[in-house]
């Protein structure tokens, strides 16, 4: 009879260390996944932060002319030119000394961002963005930059 008690309780005692693994297992994950959303989104915040950052400070230099066609930023600078436009989901930034195709150029990644739209009013340019999050973006500039 004692040794069929003390079976019991040593899968008892089993029982509850095996439940107490299950369950801290359970915790871990839960872990896991809130800190990858965490991470994710604040990836994505970051992308958004950067871009803004980014086209902010190109446009508060000296430059000569700052124009908006086909969804491109185009910042002219003496005789360098300067592109920013959206292609697959990501900003880039490409350059050249004259004008031309800046897909066909060598270009630079800035950040991922999902819409980028320039729209040119006289002597006002708005360039606005949608970012990963879908918060819009928008910076207003003349003709001749920020800091002009």
């Amino acid at each position: 009879m004692m040794r069929r008690a003390g079976a019991w309780n040593g899968l008892y005692t089993l029982f509850l260390y095996g439940l107490f693994a299950f369950f801290s297992l359970v915790l871990v994950l839960l872990g896991v996944n809130a800190y990858h959303g965490i991470v994710s989104q604040s990836d994505q915040i970051g992308q958004s932060r950067t871009a803004f950052l980014y086209i902010q400070h190109k446009l508060e230099g000296r430059l000569d002319r700052v124009e908006g066609q086909e969804d491109t930023l185009i910042l002219i600078d003496g005789s360098m030119i300067t592109y920013i436009f959206e292609q697959d989901g990501m900003l880039y930034e490409a350059a050249a000394m004259e004008e031309t195709d800046p897909r066909r150029l060598q270009k630079d990644a800035i950040a991922r961002v999902d819409a980028f739209h320039i729209e040119h009013d006289s002597d006002l340019i708005t360039i606005s963005f949608l970012d990963e999050l879908g918060n819009r973006k928008v910076i207003y500039s003349t003709e001749r930059g920020i800091g002009s």
